[in-house]
């Protein structure tokens, strides 16, 4: 009889151990893993005028390079790239960001091609590694029409 509590003893020990090791293996792969978070909002440029703001949160235990910033346009797999972007501290791309850090970038809406537009569906961004990651979803669902319909008149006026 005491050497069954010694087994049952033993077997829950291992099995503690087993779910344990699996445990601590997620962990580290999800620490490992590079985690970005791209976020949109509207946004006023120095001049008063409109645009979007694009925020890149660097989530990882290290740091990354970001080289692109564009749009997915909803219809297609049409990608518009954005060249010309600076960040609310003024640097260019590609920038590196450090741990647990974020940039703002501002983009004017008279920047984006008026024949997109309305169809913006996503911000892209990619890292230096290879990675692609996309954030402001809900935005262009359900604030960028609003948005586009106040300033289309805007931008074409502004462009002719």
């Amino acid at each position: 009889m005491g050497h069954d509590y010694v087994q049952l003893i033993t077997t829950a020990l291992a099995v503690l151990g087993a779910v344990l090791g699996i445990f601590n293996a997620w962990r580290n792969w999800a620490q490992d893993r590079v985690n970005v978070r791209v976020l949109v909002c509207s946004a006023q440029g120095e001049d008063a005028q409109p645009g979007l703001g694009i925020t890149v949160r660097n989530l990882s235990r290290f740091a990354i390079t970001v080289k692109h910033i564009g749009f997915n346009v909803s219809g297609g797999d049409w990608y518009c790239q954005i060249w010309q972007t600076l960040s609310s501290d003024g640097q260019a791309l590609p920038v590196r960001l450090e741990s647990r850090t974020s940039l703002t970038y501002f983009l004017p809406l008279a920047a984006l091609p008026a024949e997109h537009v309305h169809s913006l569906s996503a911000v892209v961004i990619d890292t230096a590694c290879g990675l692609g990651f996309s954030g402001g979803k809900r935005f262009f669902q359900k604030k960028w029409p609003s948005i586009t319909a106040q300033q289309a008149e805007r931008i074409t006026q502004s462009r002719a």
